[in-house]
């Protein structure tokens, strides 16, 4: 199922044997919905990581992956014009400590055990993330260097 945008990610069902490949999925329940934001008042400030391969570094037996980290900064609401694209789009603003070539890596949501909530004091402990999305890119921002005579 393809993107009526024609965005480069695409969702595919496979009927594939783990007994001759090797794969690894995510369930279900790592996926964040509206329904976990609402009940983990999950938004502004929360801790987000992303994982991507090491672009730079091919490797010679096996794929080097990077991990790097920030906060939600804003949540989906009115959607951003994406200058590059030429059109609108909903998004969760991410900032983070990034280098090309991130694009289509999965972002991750994690509460620490123990983190305080807005709305439910003291969170139960979760041993695992739940997927935000994949990153998009990167917001270019231009400003004029004035020189001073």
């Amino acid at each position: 199922m393809f993107h009526q945008d024609g965005d480069d990610l695409a969702v595919c069902e496979l009927d594939i044997s783990s007994a001759i490949y090797k794969f690894k999925f995510l369930p279900l329940n790592w996926f964040l919905t509206k329904e976990v934001i609402d009940e983990h008042s999950i938004g502004p400030g929360d801790d987000v990581f992303m994982v991507g391969r090491f672009v730079d570094h091919a490797g010679h037996q096996h794929n080097t992956h990077r991990v790097r980290f920030g906060h939600i900064s804003m949540m989906p609401g009115e959607p951003i014009y994406n200058r590059e694209r030429g059109m609108y789009q909903v998004s969760f603003l991410i900032e983070m400590f990034s280098h090309g070539g991130f694009s289509g890596s999965p972002v991750f949501v994690h509460i620490p055990p123990g983190s305080q909530r807005p709305h439910e004091g003291i969170t139960a402990y979760r041993e695992v993330p739940w997927l935000l999305g994949v990153s998009r890119g990167h917001f270019r921002t231009y400003e004029q260097v004035l020189l001073n005579d």
